[in-house]
């Protein structure tokens, strides 16, 4: 289920990135928690959208 989640996400921010551009992939490791962050430049999706894409799941 994670692989599909991500691999969504990484997919969809290359395809919608402007040409030319990165994507960054950052993971950050606590103690508590692993951060995982993928950016483009491409404009934010409404948070309200990720819950809609878990309920579809």
């Amino acid at each position: 289920m994670l692989y599909l989640l991500f691999s969504n996400l990484i997919n969809n921010a290359l395809k919608y990135a402007p040409d030319q551009t990165n994507v960054d992939i950052t993971i950050t490791n606590t103690k508590e928690n692993t951060k995982i962050t993928i950016t483009n430049r491409f404009p934010r999706v409404n948070p309200g959208f990720y819950a809609s894409l878990m309920l579809n799941a």
